[in-house]
């Protein structure tokens, strides 16, 4: 009998793992001159590191109701993009702390697509990373009153970005720059922003909206219709486990079952033991 073709085998659908962390996956980026390439998450087809590809002028929603993984999967894309990730926002937040990162204002957005260097990337102080997750303290080495980017991080290279908008339906834009990005099909800002699905759907012309046509993303804890939202069908019975960080990424409207990788914080140490 003639022996099966290796490259016609079937793909092989394995058992998901509870955590996988972004370090042990790993987590990546590939940007070339009009696409990025994002992956953060483990799929089941084949246990291969999944994400999505983002041309220029394209975007991404992670969804999923509260509770969901929605912050920690915006922290898993941020890992992966590395020295081009924005947290987007007017003060500290949860996500920006994870990542080690200062926000980023939406009114300064814009101004990323044209410098190598970012002036007034600042670290993000410790006493908001106290207010925010107490308990944890200045990484070794730094000083008491400030913790330091991961490094690289502050010079976020020539004119492509990945945009983190956590909690996104709250985000104010009074003069429409993440409008003005979401609809420039040729803009090197890539948004990935995290809301609720029944948020989204009543974002009726507003640049949320406009974040559905590049059909990529995450779902977590999807309904019937939310794979809508990103132009994806989904299984009819999609029997998703209650794993944190269990959910579905889509790409171009193409789902798999994917673990998103884990982000640890930095690692801070107690002042007591800085030298």
């Amino acid at each position: 009998a003639e022996a099966p073709d290796p490259a016609r085998a079937p793909a092989v659908i394995g058992s998901l793992p509870a955590v996988v962390s972004a370090a042990g996956l790993p987590v990546s980026a590939e940007e070339s001159h009009n696409r990025i390439v994002l992956r953060f998450a483990l799929g089941d087809l084949g246990l291969a590191p999944v994400g999505f590809a983002l041309h220029d002028g394209e975007h991404a929603l992670v969804l999923g109701p509260p509770g969901s993984g929605r912050t920690s999967a915006l922290a898993a894309i941020g890992a992966a993009a590395g020295p081009l990730t924005v947290v987007v926002a007017d003060e500290p937040t949860d996500l920006s702390c994870l990542l080690g990162l200062a926000p980023v204002p939406v009114a300064e957005v814009e101004r990323l697509a044209l410098t190598e260097q970012v002036e007034g990337l600042v670290p993000v102080s410790a006493a908001e990373v106290e207010r925010l997750s107490p308990g944890r303290r200045t990484r070794r080495g730094d000083s008491e009153d400030r913790h330091d980017c991961p490094e690289g991080s502050a010079s976020l290279g020539p004119q492509c970005r990945v945009l983190l908008v956590d909690d996104a339906d709250r985000v104010t834009d009074p003069d429409g720059v993440l409008g003005r990005i979401a609809a420039d099909a040729a803009a090197r800002l890539h948004i990935v922003a995290a809301v609720r699905p029944d948020r989204l759907r009543s974002a009726y012309g507003g640049w949320l909206s406009e974040l559905r046509a590049s059909r990529s993303g995450v779902l977590f804890r999807p309904g019937p219709v939310d794979g809508d939202l990103l132009g994806a069908t989904l299984p009819v019975r999609l029997d998703l486990p209650a794993v944190p960080g269990r959910g579905v990424v889509v790409s171009a409207g193409t789902a798999a079952v994917a673990q998103i990788a884990s982000v640890e914080p930095p690692e801070f140490v107690e002042p007591s033991d800085l030298g």
